[in-house]
């Protein structure tokens, strides 16, 4: 660790010291104000200022996909005690988002409900798509009556954008000048314009449902291509498996896992800590893309690789542990939620280690690395139980819950979607209500929340 960025920025390395002297965007980073690393990082123009911008950029696709996570959970229990036909061809919708296509199937039936032809069929076209035939979305939707509602046409335009299929034709308001700004490469005013989205939740099937995953995708597609790819090429494939260019972040994987890198620069404030340890995450990332494409031999080729080699380091077992469970498969680790809990109880040994010896930066620098563990583990432990405990003890409780580099946005999305999980409701708005603040976006999963409270408890809004 001492040998890391973390040792390096804790001894004041000169290196280092020039860098964070000569552009502020890091200091912003580290505390995670991430649209302001961004306008600091735009203005620089050498290597090191677009590593910089696709990490920012990274950053809040990473805060976008956590938001999602917790924002489909809670839709899911709050749907599934709602008798109407529209709540249940909502569920439908948020069961094909989670994978989940055979309760998808079952919560879209074989027939459309009277007034929801069009969000019916597109469901049926997604359900078709995500089987891997494409031909016979492109037939659903084909044949599909012309949208109902505008809520509806949105949602098929989103819908269509995300699956690869043919939209209904582009409307007014800010999905549809994002769209627009997405398909005519204009990432930066597309992400922009989804800002401006009515932060409501929909009682039936609606465009909201889609609006994390084009923030997700934007905001990648914009880290994809700021990152010079020779020196960050694990963070590259990140980028673009989240904008979901698959063959682009199997490639960069393999040339992180070929260990090619720049300096420390490229791990600053972040929980890597060498290329050696970015090599081994991408080959456990490029396994969970392999198996996604249905290449499982393939896939747990690049986990065996990791699991049978030398020590992967709490980080990297935790990752394999969660993309192994939500693969459903049953090795490389034989248990993959023992190896999640073996991976939070090293890095708690690591943090402890760090504080016993004498730095009074370490502890805080090694704060990244408690939080990403935490997340990959919770993640390993969500469908067993196991996900709030792992995460409440990563939570620097006296931080509160504002953003910063101790208690970073992707981990307080995870945190809040824990809670809710959990039935700890009040906790969850507390978070997500803070979370708003920087981060206005997250106020769809609050709402949401806040819904699922009020089904629960007759009426009432959970306090803040």
């Amino acid at each position: 660790m001492r040998a890391g960025w973390m040792g390096r920025y804790a001894a004041r390395d000169p290196r280092v010291a020039a860098v964070l002297a000569g552009q502020p965007g890091w200091t912003r980073l580290r505390d995670m104000d991430l649209f302001g690393a961004v306008q600091a990082f735009s203005a620089g123009r050498d290597e090191e200022d677009r590593v910089g911008l696709g990490r920012a950029y990274l950053a809040l696709a990473d805060l976008f996909e956590g938001l999602d996570r917790a924002f489909l959970g809670a839709e899911k229990r709050y749907l599934s005690g709602q008798p109407s036909d529209a709540a249940r061809i909502r569920l439908g919708f948020v069961a094909l988002r989670q994978g989940n296509l055979g309760r998808a199937a079952r919560a879209l039936g074989p027939e459309p409900p009277a007034g929801l032809g069009y969000p019916w069929a597109l469901g049926r076209a997604g359900l078709a798509a995500a089987r891997g035939d494409a031909a016979a979305a492109r037939r659903q939707l084909a044949g599909a009556p012309a949208p109902e509602t505008q809520a509806h046409r949105v949602l098929g335009e989103a819908a269509a954008h995300l699956w690869g299929l043919p939209g209904p034709g582009q409307g007014p308001g800010p999905f549809g000048q994002a769209l627009r700004g997405f398909r005519q490469g204009d990432l930066v005013g597309g992400v922009l314009a989804l800002q401006m989205v009515s932060f409501q939740v929909e009682t039936g099937p609606g465009p909201d449902l889609f609006l994390y995953p084009l923030l997700r995708q934007g905001f990648a597609a914009l880290a994809a291509a700021a990152f010079p790819e020779r020196a960050a090429p694990y963070w590259a494939g990140r980028a673009s498996a989240l904008a979901g260019d698959v063959d682009a972040a199997l490639e960069r994987y393999r040339a992180a896992a070929a260990g090619k890198a720049a300096g420390p620069v490229v791990w600053l404030f972040s929980p890597v800590v060498s290329a050696v340890e970015a090599g081994r995450l991408a080959r456990v990332m490029a396994g969970a893309e392999e198996v996604r494409r249905g290449r499982v031999a393939a896939g747990l080729g690049s986990w065996r690789a990791v699991a049978t080699g030398p020590s992967p380091g709490p980080l990297v077992l935790a990752a394999l542990a969660a993309v192994q469970t939500e693969a459903g498969l049953s090795e490389p680790l034989g248990d993959p939620r023992a190896a999640a809990r073996a991976a939070v109880a090293a890095v708690r040994r690591g943090r402890d280690a760090v504080s016993a010896g004498g730095d009074e930066l370490l502890p805080d620098l090694y704060a990244a690395r408690t939080a990403a563990v935490a997340v990959w583990a919770a993640r390993a432990l969500a469908r067993s139980g196991g996900d709030l405990e792992v995460l409440e003890a990563g939570h620097r409780k006296a931080l509160g819950s504002r953003p910063d580099f101790v208690n970073p946005p992707r981990f307080l999305a995870a945190l809040a979607g824990a809670y809710a999980r959990n039935g700890r409701y009040e906790s969850a708005v507390a978070v997500l209500f803070r979370l708003a603040e920087d981060y206005p976006s997250a106020r769809l999963v609050y709402e949401s929340v806040k819904r699922l409270y009020a089904s629960r408890s007759g009426g009432g809004a959970p306090p803040r």
